[in-house]
């Protein structure tokens, strides 16, 4: 049984009066606020499968896209979002190594719009070279947890391929190890 008593009281001061309980008392302290104050970037990506929009049906039938003459047109929508705990600030993005996305079947990159982002504040800067876009965030812009945009993207296969388009996204942003990470929506409830 403890009795609770001045004698009790100056034994428990002088403890934690200790120069040894109060370094473990520091540390203990110390590691708790670093791992609540410790949070992650997670910038993640996902694109719609490839949607025929404008088919030829016959040579008869011309599809020119700015006065050049196209073959079948097909659309894909580019998701980017911030998933995770951090905000990814624009200087997080390596300069020499901007959001690329690109196919490494045979395409061309028709056009690339802007469709919708989540805050009417937050600025991209976008461009298509030959098969590939290219996007970065524009200065002082950042993602803040659960910002993103949605891009649309227009293209024509060079080649008759019939199977479903394949794309990959290449970025470098510090504070992660692999950069924007693909995340199925279709399976997302």
């Amino acid at each position: 049984m403890i009795i609770i008593n001045k004698e009790l009281g100056k034994k428990v001061w002088l403890f934690l009066c200790n120069p040894i309980t109060a370094l473990a008392f520091s540390i203990l302290l110390g590691t708790f606020f670093y791992f609540i104050s410790k949070t992650y970037k997670s910038p993640s990506y996902y694109y719609t499968p490839s949607e025929l929009i404008a088919k030829k049906t016959n040579e008869d039938l011309k599809i020119l896209y700015e006065n050049r003459e196209v073959g079948n047109i097909y659309f894909t929508n580019l998701i980017l979002w911030n998933d995770g705990e951090n905000y990814i600030d624009f200087s997080d993005f390596v300069k020499i190594k901007p959001i690329r996305f690109y196919s490494n079947d045979s395409i061309k990159i028709l056009s690339v719009s802007l469709d919708k982002k989540s805050r009417k504040e937050l600025k991209f800067d976008y461009s298509k070279i030959n098969d590939t876009v290219s996007i970065k965030l524009s200065n002082d812009e950042a993602l803040e947890y659960g910002d993103g945009a949605s891009f649309n993207i227009l293209f024509t296969k060079l080649n008759d391929q019939n199977n479903d388009l394949k794309f990959n996204l290449d970025s470098r942003i510090k504070g992660t190890k692999k950069g924007f990470i693909y995340k199925d929506l279709k399976n997302f409830k």
